[in-house]
């Protein structure tokens, strides 16, 4: 996976230093209709990039 510039975005693939950003983004979703992750912790959270790192899928900006 490439990563995609232009002039304002950079998105890359996800890395394992990126949780910190990633566990902000999720636990502010907690009442989410559509993406909701109700009772994330930091330590629980730590799952979550697992299935994001080397996934065509997902990136991160």
């Amino acid at each position: 996976m490439n990563e995609i510039k232009t002039e304002r975005l950079i998105l890359r693939p996800f890395r394992e230093s990126d949780y910190d950003d990633l566990y902000e983004f999720l636990s502010q979703l907690k009442d989410d209709e559509f993406e909701g992750y109700p009772g994330i912790t930091y330590e629980n959270g730590k799952k979550h990039p697992e299935y994001r790192l080397g996934s065509a899928d997902f990136f991160a900006g």
